[in-house]
């Protein structure tokens, strides 16, 4: 629900969603810049003016797991709990967080990284 006071951000501010390594494939998660406008979060951030993001910060092992790959049937899928932890590298935190900057004020952060 945090994400929810995306709208009392500042006019271009960013708000980042991390998403754990559980979420569902069929819930909207691009992994790139103001793209999941159909989506709660992303959506609300349109509506409020600023930038989203939505990671999943392990999404490749989903592939490997065959319950999340067969999403066309309903017995293969798992429950879906919205409050795990999610872990991320710190290299790519600092990459997301530096993009974020320089969404903000299209400024020095460009060439940092």
């Amino acid at each position: 629900a945090a994400l929810g006071w995306s709208w009392a951000l500042p006019t271009n501010g960013a708000v980042i969603e991390l998403r754990d390594d559980e979420s569902p494939l069929w819930l909207p998660c691009s992994e790139r810049w103001d793209v999941d406008i159909h989506e709660m979060f992303g959506g609300l951030a349109r509506l409020a003016g600023v930038h989203h993001i939505c990671l999943r910060p392990k999404f490749e092992e989903h592939f490997s797991d065959p319950s999340m790959a067969a999403l066309s049937d309903l017995r293969d899928m798992k429950i879906y709990e919205r409050q795990l932890d999610v872990e991320m590298s710190p290299t790519r935190m600092i990459k997301l967080m530096l993009q974020a900057l320089n969404l903000l004020d299209n400024g020095p952060y460009l060439h940092c990284g």
